[in-house]
């Protein structure tokens, strides 16, 4: 009888498994043949938890790295701030300036900047209300789907 320690090493080894063969361009009954999964959809259900787990992971991950960050920042105010009373104009400057990259990284980092608005207008006329003419148009489809010498085009009904 296995450890419950070891049955969960046994199934994070088959999930990535059948994550490779998945990635590989497996079938999900190949994979569940492959690996002895009960059915395709057991393998796929498996191969789904594994890929919520690695995004899990990767969003810890990611929350630590934020955390260290702002953690820098933080540390870098705390040097920066007494010399903004230091009295000598070019330190004072340069020590403002760095406060204002330093929260503006902050800013960028937690996402309390102001969502930037963005406005399009897009014009948008058929070839009819320019006044093309039918044969013109058809000519334009047809130069763009072939390439090559059209067909004769009628537009008065008849066939050519």
């Amino acid at each position: 009888m296995t450890t419950p320690k070891a049955r969960r090493a046994q199934v994070a080894e088959r999930r990535a498994q059948a994550v490779e063969l998945r990635c590989g361009g497996a079938s999900w009954e190949t994979i569940a043949a492959t690996l002895d999964y009960a059915s395709r959809g057991a393998a796929c259900t498996d191969v789904t938890r594994a890929l919520d787990q690695r995004l899990a992971d990767l969003g810890t991950r990611v929350d630590r790295l934020r955390t260290l960050a702002l953690e820098r920042l933080d540390a870098t105010l705390r040097a920066v701030w007494p010399l903004l009373d230091s009295g000598d104009p070019l330190t004072v400057v340069r020590a403002a300036g760095t406060v204002v990259r330093v929260e503006q990284r902050r800013a960028r980092l937690e996402g309390t900047d102001a969502p930037t608005r963005v406005s399009a207008a897009v014009a948008v006329s058929s070839p009819w209300e320019r006044g093309e003419p039918l044969e013109v148009v058809l000519q334009r489809v047809h130069d763009r789907l072939y390439g090559d010498e059209p067909p004769a085009i009628s537009t008065n009904g008849a066939k050519p």
